[in-house]
């Protein structure tokens, strides 16, 4: 990787920096999704073998483990939750299965422990360790030289401005205005607001709500082997504040587009449990806006999900600054 000149912006190593940060960021998206799963292959490495029993198959998988005369019930049938019964063949009732029981704690059990993908996480960190340490040295001194670099003479604001389209650079001017523009209105609906009605939360005082919607709705997407499909839930409670009766449909600061992505799964049966939680009639503790007591909200809690989605604006902020300051 060549060095850049002093005073042309050291794209060039920007984008080997991108580059790093997106896998960085992909290890850590990788980590909240897998670490889980990575965690309980390591840890089921250890467990004994065994044999269970079938006791049910609808709506889900149930078996029995037998440990020293002791008998309990477990439903997990792989590592991740995405191996179903159908890679056990469709067991029926009564059947003798091997299984792997935590000596620990039998009832924590499983019918496979294979898990292909457990170099993902490692290998995803160590290449995202690689690509930072050959780039931030270089980087860090091109950005000094750009930084420091002053022209003599000084640029008019209207050389300054013509550089944006000078020397074909209308290219890189074109793409980063694209990119920088809808990231700024990014970082205001997505990043600025959440954020500061979470900050505001935090002081509201809390009141005691009661559910009066609480509905299931699914949806769909592609088609084939391509096709996706999940659950998401609306709700609406009702509360008391200041001797006056309010409602309110938001659980979170983190909602996007009028729909609660932090109630939603691809998992029926977490869904039943939100469905079961959240049932109307169920009382829960709500916070409310003591300037505007038709805000409230169930959950005033930092979200993973929100946090990833509100680094979306400033990524296409930078991603499209970095664009325009590598034009040559």
């Amino acid at each position: 990787m060549a060095q850049s000149s002093a005073g042309v912006f050291p794209g060039e190593l920007f984008a080997y920096f991108g580059l790093a940060c997106a896998v960085t960021g992909a290890a850590a998206l990788l980590t909240s999704y897998l670490g889980g799963d990575w965690r309980l292959w390591w840890k089921a490495r250890s467990w004994r073998t065994g044999q269970c029993t079938v006791v049910r198959t609808d709506p889900r998988l149930v078996y029995r483990v037998e440990v020293s005369g002791n008998a309990y019930e477990a439903e997990r049938v792989g590592i991740g939750n995405w191996q179903s019964v159908y890679a056990l063949s469709n067991p029926q009732m009564g059947a003798r299965l091997e299984c792997f029981y935590d000596p620990a704690s039998p009832g924590e059990a499983m019918l496979t422990r294979e898990y292909a993908e457990w170099w993902w996480l490692p290998g995803v960190w160590l290449l995202s360790a690689f690509l930072l340490a050959t780039t931030v040295p270089g980087l860090a001194v091109g950005l000094w030289k750009w930084a420091v670099f002053r022209p003599d003479p000084p640029l008019t604001w209207g050389q300054w401005m013509a550089t944006f389209y000078e020397n074909e650079a209308w290219p890189f001017s074109v793409i980063g205005f694209t990119v920088l523009l809808p990231g700024l209105a990014m970082m205001w609906f997505m990043t600025a607001q959440p954020w500061w009605n979470w900050w505001q939360a935090q002081r509201w005082p809390e009141a005691q709500c009661e559910m009066t919607r609480s509905e299931v709705r699914g949806w769909r997407g592609g088609s084939g082997r391509e096709a996706m499909g999940g659950y998401v839930m609306d709700i609406a409670f009702r509360y008391s504040y200041g001797g006056k009766e309010y409602t309110a449909d938001t659980y979170a600061p983190w909602r996007l587009g009028g729909t609660e992505w932090l109630l939603q799964s691809s998992r029926a049966e977490e869904m039943e449990a939100l469905l079961a939680k959240f049932a109307v009639g169920t009382k829960h503790t709500c916070y409310v806006s003591t300037e505007n007591p038709r805000r409230a909200y169930l959950s005033r809690e930092r979200s993973g999900f929100g946090m990833y989605v509100s680094a979306i604006g400033p990524f296409l902020v930078l991603l499209g600054w970095v664009v325009i300051c590598s034009r040559r």
